[in-house]
């Protein structure tokens, strides 16, 4: 929850780059807690990692990022667009392939057979997308148009962050009987949410919206 208060003042007080190295540390100490966790390892599993999947699926990913992130920058009909856009289903073909013939496979493709698991998991990547959208735009949105300081949006964004958090541990007591209703609330709440936050006038109503797709 403190997060994005934290990153506000280390921005205005050091410089945006310590945001960065606050991570370190916290990304090493999440590892070592990681590795220790009992519950983090399924013990049925070879031990081995299916690396060539991993390797083609964060490559395809990676040049899958690059396009729509420099794509503007690039022009969508330039040679780079056009390499980047065949590296990205180049490798997702491989890592297609691969997987189907992998004994242990990184993903188990006949997961995608079953609807229920491609509707709820469709219905993840679109809520996920929404998140980091919120997470990144919405503190530059409290800096630019609202001009709000640094540390005063991190401040501004302790109300969406705690709904945030605080959310996630009412979900995991919904029954799977109610999932599908629960995630369809939720999406259609985030709808809202982010609709009434782009046509607020005002810091306040914006905020709220924004705490609304939060939770």
């Amino acid at each position: 929850v403190c997060g994005p208060y934290v990153g506000g003042v280390l921005a205005e007080a050091v410089s945006w780059r310590a945001v960065f190295w606050l991570n370190v540390p916290v990304a090493l100490a999440a590892g070592v807690c990681a590795a220790r966790a009992g519950e983090s390892r399924d013990t049925t599993a070879p031990p081995s990692v299916d690396v060539a999947g991993l390797v083609t699926a964060t490559g395809a990913l990676a040049a899958l990022a690059a396009l729509v992130d420099r794509g503007p920058l690039w022009d969508w009909a330039s040679g780079r667009s056009v390499a980047a856009s065949a590296l990205a289903v180049a490798l997702g073909v491989v890592f297609v392939r691969h997987e189907r013939a992998a004994t242990n496979p990184l993903v188990d493709l006949a997961l995608f057979g079953n609807r229920p698991f491609v509707a709820l998991t469709a219905a993840g990547a679109a809520a996920n997308a929404a998140t980091v959208v919120v997470l990144f735009v919405v503190p530059l949105a409290l800096q630019g148009p609202w001009g709000l300081s640094a540390m005063g949006a991190g401040a501004a964004f302790l109300a969406p962050a705690a709904a945030l958090a605080l959310a996630g541990p009412v979900a995991g007591r919904i029954s799977a009987a109610n999932a599908v209703r629960a995630v369809a609330a939720a999406l259609g709440l985030g709808a809202v949410s982010l609709g009434t936050a782009a046509m607020a006038t005002n810091p306040p109503v914006f905020l709220l919206a924004i705490t609304g797709c939060g939770a």
